[in-house]
């Protein structure tokens, strides 16, 4: 017997036996859904973050902080220890970053640009009559490196005119009492003729510790040299100043008149050269024992949450399927015992055993497959019902510009069938080797 008569035998018997057929497959069926659904849930969620984040973030961009290097693991053990709080962690893995540190990382194969900075918050801003109170801080650069060239770059793709000073002009190294403010700070202080603040005297005001404490008025004046573009989300409600301003606060907060000395810069910020060169830089950090962040590095973190989450999703599609398992190994069961005779038949007439355990593992496979298609069509049906709630939810958040579509990658098409598949095949196996074992002459007298 050939085994393509092994196939034909084994899809005339499972016409014989349509409903039993159908409803073992739905079984397969409702398991392969559950799978391909909760799985693409969890797959749109990530593509949906990994998008947002390839819109905001530049690629190239990595950022070091003063911290010693740990990994995603490390850092979320530390989080959980009760026994720590979020300023002991941060005192404890604390590395200091100095103007050495600054030019090693500058000369690291791989990197084009850089900038260090020092921020501070504070409490007002006065300029002329109008005062602001809310979320402000002011920021200090390195040699006045605040626009770095690709950050420019990138916002001119989609404006070839863009420029990152919209009036007045750029701080500079030689600047003192001087600074260059957001766009959108002025808008929330009520200005939005934006040339009329350059050359007004500017008065910025902290009275708070950086542990809360009030304490007596530091007051810096100045005067405004330029505005900042608010498409530079890097700037965007900020303040920058000379640095040694930004120092002056630094110190005044922290009680530490010798801020820089102990501690050195908030952060560091860098381009690589290219994409592949985000990589070699990010190790050459790890190397130098630095915490960093990047596009990649994020990207990874988010990717390991959705793995662990996507797992949770697909068990109980996959519990669902292991149940269909054995609704066919009891459906190939019976199959066996109600053609005993038939079996004892092929068997006298020269069938092998092999080609006996291939009729009920065609049939128990066709099962698998069966289910497994009817289960692809049903997720379908699902991802466009939940698409349509989603955007129904959106719409009545007035969300209209938020666009989330359903994704099904299609290792999880194929790898879905594919198991539904094999899983049916090997719980076929047990009944076919029973078949096969059958005795033809007890198989023929059988009733």
């Amino acid at each position: 017997m050939k085994f393509s008569d092994s196939i034909k035998l084994a899809f005339s018997n499972l016409k014989k036996r349509k409903g039993r057929t159908f409803l073992t497959a739905l079984a397969v069926a409702i398991g392969t859904t559950l799978i391909v659904t909760m799985v693409g849930l969890g797959s749109t969620g990530e593509k949906y973050i990994l998008d947002e984040m390839s819109k905001h973030s530049n690629i190239k961009k990595i950022n070091v902080i003063p911290q010693k290097y740990q990994s995603f693991d490390e850092m979320m053990n530390e989080s959980t220890d009760e026994n720590m709080d979020y300023e002991e962690m941060m005192e404890k893995n604390f590395k200091r970053i100095d103007n050495r540190t600054v030019d090693k990382i500058k000369n690291l194969k791989g990197v084009n640009e850089i900038s260090a900075s020092i921020f501070s918050r504070i409490s007002e801003i006065k300029i002329g009559d109008k005062k602001q109170k809310n979320n402000l801080s002011i920021i200090g650069y390195k040699d006045a490196q605040i626009f770095l060239n690709n950050e420019i770059n990138a916002l001119k793709l989609k404006n070839k005119d863009f420029k990152p000073i919209i009036a007045g002009r750029n701080l500079t190294a030689n600047d003192k009492d001087a600074m260059i403010i957001s766009q959108r700070v002025l808008k929330e202080m009520g200005i939005t003729d934006y040339k009329s603040v350059v050359g007004k005297e500017f008065t910025i005001i902290s009275n708070q510790a950086s542990n809360g404490m009030k304490l007596k008025p530091l007051n810096k004046t100045g005067k405004v040299i330029g505005v900042i573009d608010e498409k530079i989300d890097a700037y965007s409600g900020k303040i920058v100043v000379p640095l040694k301003t930004s120092l002056e606060f630094k110190n005044y907060e922290t009680f530490d008149s010798n801020f820089f000395e102990n501690k050195g810069y908030n952060d560091i910020n860098i381009f690589a050269k290219d994409e592949d060169s985000v990589k070699t830089v990010g190790q050459a950090l790890k190397t130098l024992g630095y915490q960093y962040e990047s596009y990649e590095v994020i990207a990874e973190q988010v990717k390991s949450v959705f793995a662990v989450l996507k797992g949770i999703l697909s068990s109980l599609g996959i519990i669902v399927l292991f149940v269909a398992a054995l609704g066919i190994i009891n459906t190939m069961i019976m199959s066996t015992y109600e053609r005993t005779k038939s079996i004892g038949i092929m068997k006298s007439i020269g069938a092998s055993t092999t080609n006996i355990k291939n009729i009920f593992v065609v049939e128990s496979g066709t099962i698998g497959f069966i289910g497994g298609i009817m289960g692809l069509l049903f997720s379908f049906i699902n991802s466009k019902i939940i698409e349509f709630a989603i955007s129904t939810y959106l719409k009545s958040k007035q969300a209209t510009d938020v666009v989330i579509k359903f994704y099904m990658p299609n290792w999880l098409v194929w790898g879905s069938l594919v198991f539904a598949i094999v899983l049916a095949v090997l719980s076929g196996l047990y009944p076919s080797s029973r078949a096969a074992k059958l005795d033809p002459i007890e198989a023929l007298n059988s009733k």
